[in-house]
């Protein structure tokens, strides 16, 4: 029944790339479906799909999260192989990017992708205005590479923010931010020992402040 839209708990489906207890889901044809408007290839043969899921397998998945850069959408999780789409099916992003990717953001002409099958503290950024390149390392302030945040503190990233011109990088219960415009001067600095994000889903970003959960309540912050 292609065009026609279905409502199911998320306990019954693959659930990348919702939100909330339930999902809307839309078949758009005989090997595609949209999941909470998000194009799912049901066939592994159309493309990454995120995930090549089907609908009857009955699997628990981590949320997808996205960024967009140029025309692309890019998107990673937990279980996904990190890919991109134009505006159909998602394939594989090129230029070797960490796989198993938990978030995702845009930042000042890059892509960054924190908590990693490279490690959970490790946020990655791509070459200079080239999401497909990730292993150019030279010395050059266009470089790819990564940062480890807090290494060894018992703690994993829970998500990543822009505000103003620093990306926030939040832990479970400290919070971290990443001052400089290229590779030769990023540096990460902790702007809060002892609050951090809880809900990775609850941060919201407007202009120079963020809201989220943390571990001790509603919190904001604002970058000056």
């Amino acid at each position: 029944w292609y065009g026609v839209t279905y409502s199911v708990a998320l306990a019954t489906i693959p659930t990348s790339g919702t939100i909330g207890v339930s999902s809307t889901i839309t078949f758009v044809d005989a090997n595609n479906f949209t999941v909470d408007g998000y194009l799912v290839g049901s066939n592994a043969s159309s493309g990454v799909g995120l995930g090549q899921y089907t609908l009857a397998n009955g699997a628990t998945y981590g949320n997808t999260n996205f960024t967009t850069f140029n025309n692309l959408c890019i998107a990673v999780g937990q279980y996904l192989t990190t890919a991109k789409s134009t505006g159909g099916l998602f394939t594989s992003l090129l230029g070797s990017p960490p796989s198993n990717g938990r978030y995702i953001e845009s930042h000042k002409g890059r892509v960054f992708i924190a908590n990693t099958s490279a490690g959970a503290s490790r946020l990655h950024y791509c070459y200079l205005n080239n999401p497909e390149d990730w292993t150019t390392i030279a010395g050059a302030s266009t470089d790819a590479g990564y940062i480890d945040v807090g290494l060894d503190d018992g703690e994993t990233i829970t998500g990543i923010k822009t505000i103003g011109s620093v990306l926030l990088v939040f832990k479970q219960t400290s919070t971290w931010a990443l001052f400089g415009s290229n590779a030769t001067d990023f540096k990460v600095r902790k702007i809060s020992p002892n609050i951090g994000c809880a809900a990775p889903r609850s941060i919201v970003a407007c202009d120079t402040f963020a809201i989220f959960l943390s571990n001790q309540g509603n919190r904001y912050i604002r970058h000056r």
